[in-house]
């Protein structure tokens, strides 16, 4: 049998931002591999923003000119297999339609999320509005809204990102990764033990969990 019957959950925790593209196709497949498992995991999400002094509005195509280096047609090329890859897992990116801005309120939000119990949920929508809607993360009133979709207080969640109250967590978040090398998301830590970085295939992180799982159980039965 798989790691079903391990009585130790196994924890991954996942660096994200919620403007990162490959980042949006990880969670899809992270949740994949985790109902494929067998294994108790808890996903615990954390913020690494990319761009911490970045302006509401980011010119993108001079972002990917000056920033990254990257000319149209590597933009094209990458974007056409994200495009590719994504449609396996329901990730629809909508490259015109996007609106790059700074992410601190929307980690604001999710932070808040996590708070409420719903921080899966809410990753998902955000993804999905960013990427897919165009929608304009800037605004506290979206952000908001979006909560509200989730069925989450639209106040409170207004409140939350226009807040500075959660920020300390979010550098925390960022310098914790720092620490340990982390220069890009997404990046994972599965048990403590075992990082992964980029956007693992399903079939690697089923792999990595169930193998911790294993090696957990075999740790607790030495004891």
């Amino acid at each position: 049998m798989g790691g079903a019957t391990e009585a130790r959950t196994v924890t991954v925790d996942v660096w994200v931002d919620v403007q990162c593209s490959w980042c949006y196709l990880n969670k899809r497949r992270l949740d994949a591999a985790v109902e494929q498992s067998g294994v108790a995991v808890e996903v615990r999400y954390l913020f690494f923003e990319l761009g911490p002094d970045a302006p509401d509005r980011v010119d993108k195509e001079r972002f990917l000119r000056e920033v990254r280096g990257m000319d149209e047609a590597t933009v094209r090329r990458g974007q056409d297999h994200l495009n590719q890859l994504g449609s396996a897992y329901d990730v629809r990116y909508d490259w015109d339609a996007m609106l790059p801005t700074n992410s601190r309120r929307t980690h604001r939000l999710l932070a808040w999320g996590q708070e409420q119990g719903a921080h899966s949920a809410l990753l998902d929508r955000t993804f999905r509005a960013y990427f897919t809607e165009g929608a304009d993360l800037s605004v506290p009133d979206i952000l908001a809204a979006l909560a509200a979709d989730i069925g989450l207080d639209e106040a409170a969640a207004r409140a939350a990102v226009t807040s500075t109250e959660r920020d300390p967590r979010l550098e925390l978040d960022r310098s914790a990764a720092l620490r340990i090398g982390v220069t890009g998301v997404p990046f994972l830590v599965i048990d403590g033990r075992y990082g992964l970085s980029g956007a693992q295939t399903v079939d690697v992180l089923v792999e990595v969990i169930r193998h911790a799982a294993t090696e957990a159980g075999t740790e607790a039965g030495d004891d």
